[in-house]
């Protein structure tokens, strides 16, 4: 359970919602959840990914959860979609009922991180998708630049990080089989010459 609740976080993630890293990202994922009819996005904060899936598929049926309830109080007043209040570890939602689920940047804020990705598998369809976008081990150290630049502090929620082999062994013994791991975007041109990045995105299929 993520358990910072402070109106300071809460302005935080706000902020980092308008951030050119935040939009290239969610640019990323659209790209990816062509064709879902039924999206859940875990860990939607103030809802923003979810209104912007709904504006770019209008068509599909998207449903945020958190576990922060100012977020989810910002969410359901500023947006208006489906939003519900609700720990990760234990989804409300029935088993196989989404095409899709998106996970950004809040597996390593969750205590009971494999709690987390069982139960994304349970509200799976055969053959659905999950994308887990990552901040990784090294992340501090190759942004220090941009944040310098930008403001911004880093993300002090963050308990856990992992290398992109280390998350796709711990996703596979959870329960996903089949696990494609991808470079973040454009920090390709910036960092493919180190073998290293500050980001990845999983894409796992049930």
């Amino acid at each position: 359970m993520i358990t910072n609740n402070s109106d300071s976080y809460v302005e935080k993630v706000l902020g980092w919602n308008e951030s050119p890293m935040w939009i290239l990202g969610t640019d990323i994922l659209l790209k990816r959840i062509i064709g879902c009819k039924s999206l859940l996005d875990v860990g939607c904060g103030v809802g923003s990914f979810v209104a912007k899936a709904s504006r770019y598929y209008p068509r599909m049926n998207v449903i945020g959860s958190d576990v922060n309830p100012e977020m989810i109080a910002i969410a359901r007043k500023n947006i208006g979609y489906d939003f519900r209040l609700q720990e990760a570890e234990v989804l409300p939602f029935s088993t196989g009922q989404f095409d899709c689920v998106t996970v950004f940047h809040v597996m390593q804020q969750v205590d009971d991180y494999i709690a987390m990705i069982r139960e994304i598998h349970r509200v799976l369809k055969p053959n659905g998708m999950a994308l887990f976008a990552i901040s990784n081990l090294w992340y501090d150290a190759l942004m220090f630049p941009y944040n310098l630049y930008s403001g911004y502090k880093g993300d002090r929620t963050i308990k856990h990080f992992w290398t992109p082999t280390q998350f796709k062994l711990l996703i596979e013994e959870a329960c996903f089989s089949s696990v494609n791991i991808e470079m973040f975007g454009e920090s390709k041109k910036f960092f493919s010459w180190l073998n290293i990045q500050p980001w990845t995105i999983y894409r796992v299929i049930k």
